[in-house]
């Protein structure tokens, strides 16, 4: 029976856990031949409002990322409102270290506040099916200036059956590319 009730506690957890990864349900299941930037919500004006509609996170990144400020991280996830780019986002950057099993899932982690700030990102570049924006933060509910990060989001439109694509770039001094993380 303990183990029972222990299950559906891990179950519960688990379905939060990979729900705040994903579109919201009112993201279209077709997105065929747009960025995930550019595809409007399906005929419901009312969920185009400041909220944020769109969510997605890295897997646990080994090394993990260390940025010239603030603290490294191994899992970052970030949120938009994809009809409003302009109006920014939040990120979250998660330091803490894990200890890995035999199949690359986390066992113990240090317990390491993560790190919320909000975002602003610009249009850098484009291409076919592909754009690159760079990323802008500060504190989360901060008032100072955003800075802007060695990193660039990458979305990549859905091609035939592949669905849609993003990528976070992490990017060296020299604006060359240091690491490649797919975020889903």
């Amino acid at each position: 029976m303990k183990s029972l009730v222990g299950f559906a506690t891990l179950s519960s957890a688990l379905f939060f856990a990979f729900a705040g990864c994903s579109p919201s349900v009112d993201t279209p299941n077709e997105l065929t031949g747009e960025s995930v930037n550019d595809v409007a919500l399906a005929d419901n004006a009312t969920a185009a409002n400041d909220s944020y509609n769109f969510q997605c996170a890295s897997d646990y990144l080994v090394p993990g990322i260390e940025l010239p400020a603030g603290p490294g991280f191994h899992l970052i996830t970030m949120a938009w409102n994809r009809d409003h780019l302009e109006a920014g986002g939040t990120f979250n950057v998660d330091p803490n270290a894990c200890g890995l099993d035999a199949f690359g899932d986390r066992t113990i982690c240090t317990k390491m506040a993560v790190q919320a700030s909000d975002m602003r990102v610009s249009l850098l570049a484009e291409k076919t099916g592909y754009r690159a924006y760079t990323i802008e933060g500060r504190p989360h509910g901060s008032t100072v200036a955003y800075s802007t990060l060695p990193l660039r989001l990458v979305t990549i439109a859905a091609q035939g059956q592949e669905p849609p694509q993003m990528r976070l770039l992490v990017i060296n001094p020299d604006q060359t590319i240091a690491r490649l993380i797919g975020m889903h």
